[in-house]
């Protein structure tokens, strides 16, 4: 059966409470992933890093706590709200921002700049998803880094599953996948069924090749420093699950 297409802008709706609950399990590898981050960017205690689609923190927290001067990013304001109670929890300081990520703007330049989990790719156009890479870029201060972490579409044509089921506390999660070949998308369809309560949710990402994200990168003003299969820096091939770009602002 031909699922329905998402709605354009699903993201405004899709990232509720519910979703440190689907995804909890990415909370087992956050020190992990924080220290790899830490390697790969050469962070140092006193930095100014800005976490475009921070979510509830994941990064954006642990990162702080390390000494950063962490700013958060995000749409969502239940995620925000979230963000700011675990931040409170921690008893560190950072910077949370409710904003558009193509609308963006600050005057603050930072050392660093992360995009991570496949948070790239949510709008229905190239030029918006660009926009977006560009407001990043002119966040960076000359030499800064920006490190972009996004699903490999060569590993999901590879390992394509048509539907996945997870078990939560409190409940489970249905995703019915298809491939758009033709708009070089992922879309999904899912089934959240959550403490007695089942709803439906649609989501549409693009997936981009590296030359793809070479050329936008390049168009706002970023070299390619590298890119890599994964955050423990494995060389990309086409069973990397992921893409992990870094680029360095030329000026």
């Amino acid at each position: 059966m031909k699922q329905r297409e998402p709605v354009k802008e699903w993201w405004r709706r899709l990232f509720d409470t519910s979703y440190p609950v689907v995804y909890a399990y990415t909370e087992k590898t956050v020190e992990e992933e924080v220290e790899q981050l830490w390697q790969i960017l050469a962070l140092e205690p006193g930095m100014r890093l800005l976490d475009v689609c921070c979510g509830f923190g994941r990064h954006s927290i642990p990162l702080a706590e390390r000494g950063l001067r962490v700013t958060g990013v995000d749409y969502s304001r239940a995620q925000l709200a979230e963000a700011r109670r675990r931040a409170r929890a921690a008893g560190v300081r950072v910077e949370w921002v409710r904003a558009d990520a193509r609308e963006f703007r600050t005057a603050r330049k930072y050392a660093r700049v992360i995009n991570m989990f496949t948070s790239f790719g949510y709008f229905e156009a190239d030029e918006e998803n660009a926009l977006m890479l560009a407001r990043m870029a002119a966040a960076l201060k000359p030499g800064g880094l920006l490190l972009l972490d996004t699903l490999n579409r060569d590993w999901i044509a590879r390992h394509f599953a048509p539907a996945i089921a997870m078990e939560l506390d409190g409940g489970h999660v249905i995703t019915n996948n298809q491939i758009d070949h033709v708009r070089g998308r992922i879309v999904s369809r899912r089934l959240l069924c959550l403490k007695g309560k089942t709803r439906e949710n649609f989501f549409s990402i693009r997936l981009y090749t590296v030359p793809e994200l070479a050329r936008m990168a390049s168009a706002c003003g970023l070299e390619l420093v590298e890119v890599l299969g994964g955050l423990d820096r494995q060389p990309l091939g086409i069973d990397s699950k992921r893409i992990v770009l870094v680029a360095r602002k030329i000026s």
